[in-house]
């Protein structure tokens, strides 16, 4: 007589061993230059070059604009010297030329790999060199500016002598023109700190556009129903 449980069976034990090979599997584990240096950016530039000098900020940096900057390189200028004292304690004037430690702004000697690109991609694209009493931020447009001011900030260290950026230069572009953050209503309570960390993210990468998912809910105690 045939078992008509038997494909059943089958199936069911080849699922277990697919279960059980996957789970047990070793994860690979994935880093990289910057992770292993003990430096977190989001996100992570189009290219990586590690070496060369530290710039070492000190207690007190100049932040000069080169050439001829528009209101909005002026504001991301005035940004940055108000987050590396907030963030940092470092004291950042805004001036027209290098003195001592110095951040150089400026929309000159940008490479091709940049300004080769398509002209949406190539306006947000910036470079980022180390030297021992300057970092320089290239860029073609005023989005790359302020792009790479915010990189610039998430790369800082903290040293036995003060604060510095390990020695680099980063290259980096969007992979597409329109930048947009996803902000999840519906989960952003489930971790702590997770509305902060979306509000944050918006703000740093000046996104153009939000992609929002949101659900009605209901709070406790209350039968009122409120929309987020």
């Amino acid at each position: 007589m045939k078992d008509s449980n038997s494909p059943k069976v089958t199936v069911l034990l080849l699922s277990s061993l697919f279960l059980f090979f996957s789970c047990s599997a070793p994860e690979a584990e994935i880093t990289t230059a910057l992770f292993n240096e003990g430096i977190y950016l989001i996100p992570y530039p189009q290219e990586v070059i590690l070496g060369g000098e530290d710039f070492v900020l000190g207690g007190k940096v100049s932040v000069v604009l080169e050439g001829d900057a528009t209101d909005s390189d002026r504001l991301t200028a005035t940004a940055l010297a108000e987050q590396l004292k907030k963030e940092w304690g470092i004291n950042a004037v805004l001036t027209g030329s290098p003195s001592g430690q110095s951040i150089i702004l400026t929309h000159e000697g940008v490479s091709n790999t940049v300004t080769g690109l398509p002209e949406k991609k190539a306006l947000q694209g910036y470079q980022l060199t180390t030297e021992t009493n300057q970092l320089v931020i290239r860029t073609k447009g005023e989005s790359g500016l302020f792009y790479g001011t915010q990189t610039l900030l998430q790369i800082i260290k903290k040293g036995p002598t003060g604060t510095f950026v390990p020695g680099m230069e980063i290259t980096d572009w969007p992979d597409i023109p329109e930048r947009a953050c996803h902000y999840d209503t519906n989960h952003q309570n489930a971790i702590p700190g997770a509305q902060k960390i979306q509000n944050n993210s918006i703000r740093l990468y000046s996104s153009r556009g939000i992609i929002l998912s949101c659900r009605w809910i209901a709070p406790r105690n209350s039968s009122e129903r409120i929309y987020r």
